[in-house]
Parts: C-alpha cells; structure tokens; sequence
C-alpha cells in the first residue's frame, strides 16, 4: 500500500480524539501495561487498530471514515483510492494459516465468514509458522487482500471442518469481533474462577445479575423486562445449550449488538437461573449437585 494508515492515527492524536475515557472504553479501566514491560508495545498497537477502526464518533462514523471524508491532507488519487478501499472492504477476522509463499502471501481461512483469502503480506509470510491460528484486520485493494491492522498474535490452535462450523455467521448476521477480543488474549489470568456454589451464593449472584441487567438496560433504554428474560430462558427448549439461545434470543427485541456486547452477563444469566427442562433448577445448582456438595 501506498497510504500509510499511520497518518489516521496521527490525525486522531492531533485532534485530541484520545482522551481518558476512550482509553478506559478499549482497556476497561486504565492500560494494563506500563512502558518497558511485556505487551505494552503490542496493546498500544492494537488501541491505535482499535481507535481508528473500531471506535465510533459522535457522527456515528469510525475515525479512519472521518479522515477520508476530510482528507486534511490532500492525499494524492492513488493513496485515496486505497483509503476509500479499505474504509468500504476492511473486516476483523478469526483466522487460520492455510498455507504460504515466501516473500509473496499467504492463505488463511476466515472462520466467521467460511472465506479463504490469499493476503499479500510480504512479512507474514516470512514470519508466521506454517500452522496457527489469529485475529487480523483485513482490507481488499483493487483485486487483492491486504492485512491493514497491527502484528497478529498467533495461536497454536487448528480446527477440523466440524469445528469450524460452529464458528460461522449466519449470511446476513453481521460479525462483532473486535480489537477488545484480542487484548483479552494478552491480559494476565486472574485466579481459577469459581465452580461450585451453595444455594445462598446462587441466590446472591441472581440478585446481581438482576440489578446489573436493570443498570444497563436503563442506560441504553433496552424495553424487554428482566422478567421477560427468565421467562424466555425457564421455557427454553434447546438441543444444544446457550449458543443456541444467544442467536435466537433476538425474538425479544434485542439488538445483536446488544448481545455481543454484554455476551458474559447473558451467559452468567443463562447459567444461574432455573430451567424447565432441568426441573426448575439452575445449569450452576446442577452443575454443583452432580459434580461438587451443596
């Protein structure tokens, strides 16, 4: 690429769009790392793919479609074309490496869209292993496909064509993967989270998640009731479990968006109140009664 997305970054520093609170959306509370130590070059790295790309203005535009709309910079017709490209194409990815060559590209499957792209990356296909799996930002410029985002942090993790399936969208479902995901990955573990709970500790967790639930419905002026929820869970009638209510608790009046963006509270919903087909009791209350003392 001709244009260096570099500028786009410059230009949101310049025109103080970075402020705390912004950094405090993408970290959840102030940057896990300090300069010096392990990750810190790569966290900021992907907070800057994450501000220009992900984070949304009061204009209800990404930063880098700002600066194109603006083009402060007079780009010449080539660079432009290439910036037009990649705000109109660009999508984060679940990938895995398919197979590379050298100095030229590499293939990858996309594991939420179920598409193979040859990317052109010079570096990659020196630098990555020849298995693995990772999140990247993908752009398409003229006929080809370009990785626009920061270095992906590569997992030792592959998938049988069964496993795959589960990862894909539905055509039409519109795929929330996000920068946020991928810090997740760097964050130091906290200590084993808990598996058992007394029937006390399960009533008090509802009572959290009830009133959280209320808080952030309040906020964002969600209509469908708490009650609604645990009605709609209570009658749940899956063959499977929570990923399949995820995808079709839509019927209520959620927003996906909605859904992925608080995707732990509903599965903490999910797991702590009563269930039909469990006899009244909660997947936590079973959990604890088959494989620990109540």
């Amino acid at each position: 690429m001709k244009f260096k997305l570099r500028k786009v970054v410059d230009f949101a520093y310049a025109h103080n769009l970075v402020t705390p609170e912004v950094i405090e959306d993408f970290f959840g509370g102030p940057p896990p790392f300090a300069p010096g130590e392990e990750w810190f070059d790569e966290s900021s790295s992907l907070f800057n793919e994450w501000l220009i790309f992900e984070y949304q203005l009061s204009t209800d535009t990404n930063i880098i479609g700002d600066y194109y709309l603006k083009n402060p910079e007079n780009l010449k017709q080539v660079e432009l074309k290439e910036l037009k490209a990649v705000v109109e194409t660009q999508i984060y990815e679940w990938v895995e490496l398919i197979s590379k060559k050298e100095r030229q590209w590499i293939k990858v499957y996309g594991l939420l869209t179920g598409k193979t792209y040859t990317v052109y990356d010079v570096a990659a296909s020196v630098n990555l292993p020849d298995r693995g799996s990772y999140n990247t930002r993908l752009a398409k410029i003229g006929n080809r496909w370009y990785a626009v985002g920061c270095d992906p942090l590569v997992m030792p993790v592959t998938y049988t064509k069964r496993s795959r399936q589960l990862y894909r969208f539905k055509p039409g479902e519109k795929t929330r993967l996000s920068c946020k995901d991928t810090l997740q990955l760097m964050l130091p573990k906290g200590e084993k989270e808990q598996m058992f709970f007394t029937k006390k500790e399960i009533k008090a967790k509802q009572k959290m998640l009830g009133e959280k639930y209320q808080k952030i419905s309040q906020k964002l002026n969600i209509k469908v009731s708490f009650t609604t929820v645990l009605e709609f869970i209570y009658n749940e009638n899956y063959q499977t479990n929570f990923t399949d209510w995820q995808k079709d608790i839509s019927v209520l009046g959620f927003e996906f968006d909605f859904i992925s963006d608080n995707l732990k509270l509903f599965e903490n919903i999910w797991n702590f109140y009563p269930h039909k087909r469990l006899g009244g009791k909660s997947p936590a209350q079973m959990y604890t009664e088959i494989y620990g003392k109540l």
